[in-house]
């Protein structure tokens, strides 16, 4: 959506020197953000990214986006492998992170949270 917007990917977001005016409070730079232009052209981006989610989810023989699974999404991992996504990222059982053990790699994201605030914090048992 971004490049629609106008972005150039200037990766000046944070500092309000946005050169195309898409990432700024600053009046003079947003002044170029044409939103009368830029709503058509964002609305033709949306269209169009639907259209090809729609089209690949029919080429896979899925005919609603609820019965899209993570198993039917594909990822490159490195030059010669490649898994879906129900492999890199799989479900935990209910409560399973209430209580060691704990699944594989999660032990240490849970070992650094608190359940009072969401700032980083060390456990020590």
């Amino acid at each position: 959506m971004m490049l629609a917007v106008g972005c150039i990917q200037a990766l000046e977001c944070n500092t309000n020197t946005c050169p195309t005016g898409v990432a700024t409070q600053n009046p003079k730079l947003s002044a170029g953000l044409n939103v009368d232009n830029k709503k058509v052209r964002v609305a033709n981006y949306h269209h169009e990214t639907i259209k090809a989610a729609v089209e690949l989810m029919g080429a896979a023989g899925i005919s609603h986006p609820d019965k899209l699974h993570r198993s039917h999404i594909y990822r490159r991992v490195s030059a010669n492998q490649i898994q879906t996504y129900a492999e890199m990222y799989p479900y935990l059982l209910k409560g399973s992170l209430l209580e060691a053990p704990y699944p594989q790699g999660w032990e240490l994201n849970v070992m650094h949270s608190h359940e009072e605030t969401f700032e980083h914090a060390i456990k020590y048992a």
